[in-house]
């Protein structure tokens, strides 16, 4: 009787322990934080208000962002929308969380119709403050302007004495873009330039400006590559000269560039190959020049061919390469892609123009660019076969996650930069209008050609193909304007640099580092150095770029954002409200482990008599 007994109790705590296990499963806890910022926007002409938003984010989530007013999603134009859903996205990345960890409420308080992108600079930054703390977060005595940038910066916005006006007259600082400084009136006193996020954040909160001294050195492969290339470019373009006659010689002005060239072979060989490369494009331009008006048309629509053909079978190479191989392998083979898509855009460029019998000047300058990005593409697989058996090593598991979670921001990117080229376009007018639908055009030709390669599982050559467009779209679509003097240039290097640290940080605890940002790095320096800054800061743009590509695969790993003062455990009722966690829920949780516990100690107790009570045996 006592044995069936005690079988029972067992059983019975069995059931209850099991039973436990599959509820606790079943009651999802939510983490829900709120933020809340204060927006300046222009109406009219000549006035403004402030507008109130507010930031609701629930973990775990599937990802989606819903952007409404007070009059749900029908008064939210789409530049604003998607502007605020690229901002959740930046300061979530900064932050150091993949954004489909969480469902966000990004809340506009005002019955008025909303439009304009300049309230994403404030989302983004309240994101990263909220995320970074983990903390319900309220920014008080500041209103923010400015249109956010998807490596973080800040770019230029309207109506700048007007917002300053409003926010000074309810006793508030406006922080505002750097590049805006130019329009900031004399009565505008109490304000606040800031480059991006973080520099924004450091302002607001007082803290230190973060520096972050990350440096690692580049594969000696890697080097050995890019010095041999570096002659042989520099070979090649020498040719190219000695071909020329001496009227096409006298433009080309590539003495500087060639000693410069030459002289950082052994310190820093990619600087080195890429000076020398601007070189050779140069050269090869003026060549395909003289060809064109020696032999006509004709010449060139052979000399398309022939690069098509090339381009055809490198295409074929690339896609022939394992997809498996250290990060160092898999992001020069990356590049490789990326030079190809800029060659094949080109090429696509030159045919068109010798349809339309244009200018041989400007045939010979696409066509002349595709035969150097070619040429290109040949360093990077060498590049990348020199490194592939380095560390760390990724899979093409991981490379195909990589490409979904890049391919997600950069898809979000691109969307933006449709809706603001078009913004821009309606309300400003600006004199460079058909660049920029040209422009936009070829990201958006890139983006869908990304999607091509990824639905054939092809994702590397879809990380490629996206990259080229996310880094057309910084550079062209996102650069602050009218920055390129040198005082404003070095707050936006220093920002850029501040942006590449942190991610490099929260990518490199596993040894996730892009190799190539070193490099890009490297090159802003010697261009900066020669008062290039325009293209330092572009150089910037691509280390950071680079870096954000690889910190994907971090934001992509499994994480529980750490609970620290402010937020609770909390659950999101049917109804919508967000209500404490259900006391009865854990009340019937703390239940079912006492029964099981008090069972267990029964069973127990009965075993050890039963022990106890037996006769010794000889």
């Amino acid at each position: 009787m006592i044995n069936r007994v005690l079988v029972a109790l067992i059983m019975v705590s069995m059931i209850l322990v099991a039973n436990l296990q599959v509820y606790s499963s079943q009651l999802e806890p939510r983490i829900i934080l709120e933020g809340w910022i204060i927006v300046p926007a222009v109406e009219g002409r000549s006035s403004g208000g402030l507008i109130n938003i507010t930031v609701t984010v629930i973990f775990p989530g599937s990802g989606n962002i819903r952007v409404t007013g007070e009059l749900g999603e029908y008064n939210v134009d789409e530049i604003t929308r998607k502007s605020m859903v690229m901002a959740f996205m930046t300061g979530s990345m900064l932050a150091g969380y993949y954004w489909r960890l969480f469902d966000v409420i990004i809340k506009i308080m005002t019955r008025e119709e909303i439009s304009g992108p300049s309230g994403s600079f404030a989302i983004a930054l309240l994101s990263y403050i909220m995320l970074s703390a983990m903390s319900n977060t309220s920014i008080e005595s500041f209103a923010v302007t400015g249109a956010i940038s998807p490596d973080g910066l800040s770019s230029r916005v309207g109506g700048v004495d007007i917002k300053c006006r409003v926010a000074q007259g309810r006793g508030l600082t406006l922080i505002l873009p750097l590049s805006n400084i130019q329009d900031i009136p004399p009565t505008c006193t109490s304000r606040i330039p800031a480059t991006g996020v973080l520099e924004a954040y450091s302002k607001i909160t007082g803290f230190p400006e973060m520096m972050l001294n990350v440096s690692y050195s580049l594969p000696v492969n890697f080097n050995r590559v890019m010095s041999r290339a570096s002659q042989a470019i520099i070979e090649d373009s020498l040719k190219l000269v000695n071909m020329l006659p001496e009227n096409y010689r006298v433009n080309l002005n590539i003495n500087q560039s060639l000693s410069r060239a030459y002289a950082l072979l052994g310190s820093n060989p990619y600087a080195s190959a890429s000076l020398a490369f601007t070189v050779y494009v140069t050269t090869i331009q003026a060549f395909y020049s003289y060809q064109i008006d020696s032999n006509g048309l004709n010449w060139a629509r052979s000399e398309l061919l022939i690069l098509n053909n090339e381009l055809s079978k490198l295409k074929s190479e690339l896609d022939s390469k394992p997809r498996s191989g250290s990060i160092y392998y898999l992001e020069f083979l990356a590049t490789a892609y990326t030079r190809l898509a800029d060659a094949n855009s080109s090429l696509i460029t030159s045919g068109r123009l010798i349809d339309e019998r244009a200018n041989s000047n400007d045939i010979a300058y696409y066509l002349g660019y595709s035969k150097a990005r070619i040429d290109s593409i040949k360093i990077w697989i060498e590049a990348a076969d020199a490194v592939r058996d380095d560390k760390p090593v990724i899979g093409e598991g991981d490379v195909k996650k990589l490409a979904l979670a890049y391919g997600d921001y950069v898809e979000a990117a691109i969307s933006y930069a449709t809706i603001l080229v078009d913004y821009i376009i309606r309300n400003y007018r600006p004199v460079n209008a058909n660049n920029l639908r040209l422009y936009l055009e070829n990201i958006r030709s890139l983006g869908e050609q990304a999607k091509k390669e990824a639905s054939r599982g092809n994702y590397l050559a879809s990380i490629g193909f996206y990259r080229e467009a996310f880094s057309r779209s910084l550079s062209t679509l996102f650069t602050p304007p009218d920055v390129v003097e040198r005082g404003l240039v070095d707050y936006y290097i220093k920002e850029l640099a501040r942006i590449q640290s942190l991610l490099t940080v929260q990518s490199s605890t596993r040894g996730l580092v892009s190799g190539l940002a070193p490099a890009y790095i490297d090159y802003s320096v010697v261009r900066y150095r020669y008062g290039d800054y325009e293209g330092s800061l572009r150089m910037m743009q691509e280390a950071v770029a680079s870096t954000i590509l690889w910190s994907m695969m971090i934001l992509l790993k499994p994480v529980t954002p750490l609970m620290r003062e402010t937020p609770i455990l909390m659950e999101v009722s049917s109804g919508g409200q967000v209500v404490g966690g259900n006391l009865r829920s854990y009340i019937l949780i703390t239940t079912l482990i006492l029964a099981a516990f008090t069972i267990g100690l029964l069973s127990s107790l009965v075993i050890i008599l039963r022990v106890l009570r037996k006769e010794p045996t000889a």
